[in-house]
């Protein structure tokens, strides 16, 4: 196993990750319908944790995941945000070397939808409740999905990702 966490570059990296994440988040967190808040960082998790080698991401999306429930005040949501994000960064890492990546970040993305039936069972099983969450995750779907690809598209250009994403393993 690397000793990742032993490049000086690396560590710095994980925390300006962080930071983008939430940075974004604060911006896109005005984009409310009613509850429903529609993230643009969950596509540009799922781009980096293809792009980043290690566990990295790992940090990063229990971190983001979990300052940004408790900013918005979903502090009931942050277990599932941090499953959530660990399954998809699994999904990320692992998945992507069997399929396409595109293929990972629609499978990744689909795991939005468990937030439904954990809606119905703190808010309540009402079919009101269960279709406004249905909307709004399927929307978050497809902008996670987009996000993502563009992302992905954008960071995976072999300048930006030898800059950005490759590693000594000497610590420094």
């Amino acid at each position: 196993m690397k000793p990742w966490f032993k490049n000086t570059r690396y560590i710095v990296l994980t925390g300006i990750y962080i930071a983008l994440l939430m940075c974004i988040s604060f911006i896109t967190i005005f984009f409310k319908t009613s509850d429903g808040v529609f993230q643009l960082t969950s596509g540009f998790y799922l781009a980096l944790c293809v792009l980043m080698p290690g566990p990295s991401l790992l940090v990063v999306g229990i971190v983001y995941g979990t300052m940004l429930d408790a900013i918005a005040g979903g502090f009931i949501f942050i277990p599932l945000t941090i499953l959530i994000n660990i399954l998809m960064f699994l999904i990320m890492k692992c998945l992507s070397k069997y399929i396409t990546v595109y293929g990972a970040i629609v499978l990744a993305a689909a795991l939005v939808f468990i937030y439904i039936p954990y809606t119905g069972l703190v808010y309540g099983f009402d079919h009101s409740v269960i279709i406004k969450a249905l909307v709004t995750d399927s929307i978050q779907f497809v902008v996670t999905i987009l996000v993502g690809i563009i992302i992905y598209k954008g960071l995976s250009a072999p300048n930006i990702k030898k800059h950005l994403f490759e590693f000594n393993n000497q610590p420094q």
